[in-house]
């Protein structure tokens, strides 16, 4: 209740932390529109439970998801630059490699488990 809710995904944080240091080290036109929330963090109203809206903040330093599926957007209407219109498909396939990655080690962390589990 009251005031903005911190991002807080624990679960993915090491996916974003990633993409946050790519993009600072690839993507320099989309830092500057705030992939990667600036020092004073971001605010963004989305929808919530029961379509009422609040307010998320996404801490300084942070990769914002936010921005980046508006900058998605803006690409598939030709509204980027060519540069920043690279950047982002740069990106795409980072987040996709990434994501893609991290569900691998989790299923293999599962079926561990459950290998020992067995044994057990």
């Amino acid at each position: 209740a009251g005031g903005p809710k911190a991002l807080n995904i624990p679960a993915s944080h090491s996916v974003r932390e990633l993409l946050a240091r790519i993009a600072r080290q690839h993507a320099p036109c989309c830092v500057k529109q705030g992939i990667v929330a600036r020092d004073d963090g971001a605010m963004h109203t989305i929808i919530a439970d029961g379509s009422k809206t609040r307010t998320v903040c996404v801490p300084p330093g942070e990769w914002d998801g936010f921005v980046f599926v508006d900058l998605c957007e803006k690409c598939e209407y030709g509204e980027l630059t060519q540069e920043e219109g690279d950047e982002i498909v740069l990106l795409q396939r980072a987040e996709l490699v990434l994501l893609l990655r991290f569900e691998l080690i989790e299923c293999m962390r599962e079926s561990q488990n459950k290998t020992l589990d067995l044994k057990s």
